[in-house]
């Protein structure tokens, strides 16, 4: 099984929702920070102005502002990559483990779920073919034992005992 994704975006709505959160919320950071940065600046060079020059501290001023934008444009840019890339190691590997489940729910036990190293969620896929794995040999059991009472139709003693293992292999099965 290729356990590549093609996809840049795996899920209709998980990463992109994950992905909409982190930015929004690098967005509002780095509009209140560049802000703060911009009133604090203003402030203090205002108070120097009155001490120093006024033109050169202005034009100071100015100068920094294009500089301000150009480093938080050039941060938001990178923060948005990595934002993508860690949300990606999360979103692809449920949106992957979702899909493995629901060939389970179907009937298709001979699902086993593989991610590559350093995706999110490696424990969970381990347990869900643990899972599947237990499953497959419980019902495997349950068949050959089946076709055991399909053979013995006539002896009602060995028929009943192997009822009882039936049920008791049966019985390990919560439901």
């Amino acid at each position: 099984m290729d356990n590549r994704r093609r996809q840049f975006f795996v899920s209709a709505g998980g990463q992109r929702s994950l992905l909409a959160g982190v930015f929004i919320l690098i967005l509002v950071l780095v509009v209140v920070v560049s802000g703060l940065f911009y009133i604090l600046a203003n402030r203090d060079l205002e108070k120097a102005t009155y001490r120093a020059h006024f033109e050169t501290l202005r034009n100071t001023m100015q100068m920094l502002l294009p500089w301000l934008v150009l480093v938080n444009a050039i941060g938001l840019i990178v923060v948005l990559i990595l934002a993508i890339f860690f949300t990606h190691k999360i979103a692809g590997p449920a949106y992957h483990l979702q899909q493995d489940l629901k060939k389970i729910k179907e009937g298709d036990l001979t699902i086993r779920t593989a991610f590559r190293k350093g995706d999110g969620l490696k424990d969970v896929a381990e347990a869900m073919n643990d899972t599947t794995g237990q499953l497959r040999l419980d019902i495997a059991n349950i068949k050959d034992k089946v076709d055991d009472l399909s053979k013995v139709t006539g002896n009602e003693a060995l028929l009943k005992e192997k009822l009882d293992m039936l049920r008791e292999t049966l019985d390990k099965l919560k439901t």
